[in-house]
């Protein structure tokens, strides 16, 4: 039996590894070809059923008299605690700023390289790294916007704590057009303290864009509209994500520390802080962090923040067991990852649904296997699920009788 899969992070991509034997891989090129599309009625209201509380409009209120306000977005998969902080500007880009780095930004040279995320080519540009500019052109355009009016504004406000030093240590350029990038799944950044985004292309240049996310299935998104150089910024802890249907989308992203040496020696002293003070998503980016160094320790923070519901602890948790990472003797244990990874794709979080497929074809379970693959799918959250689905159609794998029609509904435009 195989099982068609892309080299995506389902689990994370080390745990793939682990779970070879009937397991195969297949790439899919040109994938940001593949168009999302809406999704049935019917599949809409299974989606829904992922919502445990009703979501609102965000609440958001005035920061200041300078026109910004803010706003925190619950989690669902949290009991108790309070939400990530939003936070949105107009004014703070000045017009002719935002037009002169649009009119730079066909002359710029995009990278490919995979991203962490979901293993696609970034089509970003790095344009500050370790708190210092790297390229002379956007540093011309846009230092004093992000040193004396982005800075001040973030520092004041609920994502910062009073007194702290704030710096800019990453930024880059992303890029979302067709046959480029169309989608940025669901995730959190581990790597920054505060984040900003800012549009620079049109608004009427594209459909869809920027989205926070308060649960693990894509039924809970909450779709952010920006106008052409406003600023958003949000906490390490708010689960974003980009999806643009057509158009060309061009927006800037700048990572922020609480340090100069936090940005230097990427030590993130926040998760420390916050882990200590009782935040679920900082114990998991802790652990995350510790894999390598020490895997034991990394192993028992995964399942304390596994413990407290976060999905994407539970759905690393099951990575690290298949691997055997941090386990007496590394053995590997295949029926605690199945639990976590049910726990977390009952929540909703399409990963783990696909790490279920994944170890359901291992097992010969063919049937249940496809049937995660398709809930995975349904979702749209990932272009290469929908590849994957699509491929195992057409190739008459797991159970999936061999149906043209039907890989070519979930291939569509590939």
């Amino acid at each position: 039996m195989r099982l068609l899969l892309m080299t995506c992070p389902l689990l994370r991509p080390a745990s793939l590894r682990a779970v070879r034997g009937p397991l195969h891989l297949a790439r899919s090129p040109g994938l940001a070809a593949v168009r999302l599309q809406l999704v049935a009625a019917d599949g809409l209201r299974r989606r829904r059923s992922y919502c445990s509380a009703a979501l609102h409009a965000l609440d958001w209120q005035p920061l200041d008299s300078g026109g910004a306000s803010w706003t925190r977005v619950p989690k669902l998969w949290q009991k108790m605690g309070e939400g990530a902080v939003l936070l949105r500007a107009h004014g703070i880009v000045p017009p002719e700023v935002r037009e002169a780095v649009w009119a730079l930004i066909p002359r710029l040279s995009f990278d490919r390289d995979a991203d962490s995320v979901d293993g696609a080519p970034t089509f970003e540009l790095r344009w500050a790294r370790e708190g210092r500019f790297t390229h002379d052109g956007l540093a011309a355009l846009l230092a004093e916007t992000v040193e004396e009016r982005l800075l001040p504004l973030l520092r004041r406000s609920p994502l910062c704590d009073q007194g702290s030093e704030l710096v800019l240590c990453e930024a880059l350029v992303r890029y979302y057009e067709d046959g480029r990038r169309r989608v940025h799944p669901a995730h959190f950044d581990a790597d920054a303290l505060v984040t900003a985004v800012f549009e620079v292309s049109p608004p009427d240049g594209f459909e869809g864009g920027f989205y926070v996310q308060p649960g693990a299935h894509v039924s809970s998104r909450l779709p952010v509209r920006l106008e052409a150089g406003e600023v958003i910024a949000h906490s390490f802890d708010l689960q974003h994500g980009v999806e643009v249907s057509s158009g060309t989308r061009c927006s800037l992203i700048l990572w922020f520390a609480d340090s100069a040496a936090a940005c230097k020696d990427k030590s993130r002293p926040w998760y420390e802080r916050a882990a200590a003070n009782g935040s679920v998503d900082a114990l998991y980016n802790l652990a995350k962090s510790r894999r390598v160094d020490d895997p034991r320790g990394s192993l028992r923070g995964m399942r304390e923040a596994a413990e407290a519901g976060h999905f994407m602890a539970q759905n690393d948790l099951a990575g690290m067991l298949l691997e055997g990472r941090g386990l007496p003797g590394a053995a590997p244990d295949e029926a605690g990852a199945e639990r976590w990874l049910k726990e977390s794709a009952g929540q909703g979080f399409y990963r783990a649904m696909v790490g279920l497929a994944v170890l359901c074809a291992r097992r010969e379970r063919a049937e249940e296997a496809l049937s995660w693959l398709r809930r995975a799918a349904e979702q749209r959250a990932d272009p290469e699920v929908l590849f994957a689905l699509g491929m195992n159609y057409l190739h008459g794998t797991l159970s999936a009788a061999k149906d043209a029609d039907l890989a070519a509904e979930w291939l569509i435009n590939y």
